[in-house]
């Protein structure tokens, strides 16, 4: 079906698909996506993503493992968060930020789901600031993260 609407960026109706970053206009407001196969091809494709955070593969081995389930930790277990807060201590080393791989810190007993805080860094929700303490994480993809000193006001 081809769009009789011309593209104007000031409109409400002129949006750049998430999938594809074509520029379109929509005839509903609620429509982001170009066309229902960009939809489900970004879905997919994000829905990958995903599993791939949740599958564990180790640096000397390629095939990958599916991690056994742990429930989240609440922020009452204070002991697994100050844990956390060691090793981020530790793996910085005095400097303000560092790039590191999880399996780094998987090693040193890191609990990723024990956190101060976690929120969405863009309206899409398809990236993350984590707070452990004093320190924010962003996750980079390909199990990289990138290891920060929050800055106090």
């Amino acid at each position: 079906m081809i769009s009789l609407l011309t593209l104007d960026p000031k409109s409400e109706f002129y949006r750049i698909c998430p999938g594809c970053g074509k520029a379109h206009m929509v005839k509903n407001r609620g429509r982001d996506y170009c066309s229902e196969k960009c939809y489900q091809d970004h879905y997919n494709d994000f829905n990958r993503k995903i599993k791939s955070l949740k599958l564990n593969v180790s640096p000397e081995n390629s095939t990958p493992e599916i991690r056994k389930y742990e429930p989240p930790i609440r922020i009452e277990d204070k002991n697994a968060l100050n844990k956390n807060i060691h090793i981020l201590e530790t793996t910085l080393s005095g400097d303000l930020e560092k790039v590191v791989n999880s399996f780094e810190l998987e090693i040193k007993g890191f609990n990723f789901f024990a956190f101060s805080f976690h929120y969405p860094l863009n309206e899409n929700k398809t990236s993350f600031c984590t707070e452990f303490g004093p320190f924010e994480t962003y996750w980079l993809g390909q199990s990289t993260f990138h290891i920060r000193t929050k800055i106090k006001n």
